[in-house]
């Protein structure tokens, strides 16, 4: 991918990032990225790429820190972290929402992890009304050709 390239998912985890921010819990990491899946060689083509995000809240901002993951194929997961922003056993779980959450009902569900309270599940939760133009552009960048 050309380094100026935006990806295409972009758009929905600075949504998300954007309504943590006016929560006043911004992640103090955030990355939005490409990678070859699980168990295959480096993604050299858009198609070969699983799109995802990891947001992270250190320790020292919320009790145990806090690592969030996004997958265009899988959704939203959350784990505890430690020192070293090391993944606390048997701390993973999948969040509720759909894969396209409205970023208020994540910014619910971040709110409640944080203040170390069990989030209301929410997985009726409606989509972000970006979802469809996102989607619509992974799949342009899924199928578009090698960048040379």
């Amino acid at each position: 991918m050309h380094p100026g390239q935006l990806l295409p998912h972009a758009p929905y985890i600075a949504a998300v990032d954007r309504e943590l921010g006016a929560r006043g819990i911004p992640p103090g990491r955030l990355w939005t990225y490409g990678a070859a899946y699980p168990g295959q060689p480096p993604a050299t083509t858009p198609a070969e790429q699983r799109l995802c995000a990891l947001l992270e809240w250190d320790p020292s901002r919320c009790g145990p820190g806090m690592t969030w993951h996004w997958g265009v194929d899988t959704g939203w997961r959350c784990a505890r972290t430690g020192r070293g922003g090391r993944r606390l056993a048997s701390t993973t779980q999948t969040l509720w929402p759909p894969v396209y959450a409205a970023p208020a009902v994540l910014a619910d569900v971040a709110q409640a992890l944080i203040r170390g309270q069990r989030p209301v599940p929410c997985d009726q939760a409606g989509e972000w009304r970006g979802a469809a133009q996102v989607r619509d552009a992974v799949e342009k960048f899924r199928s578009a050709p090698p960048a040379h």
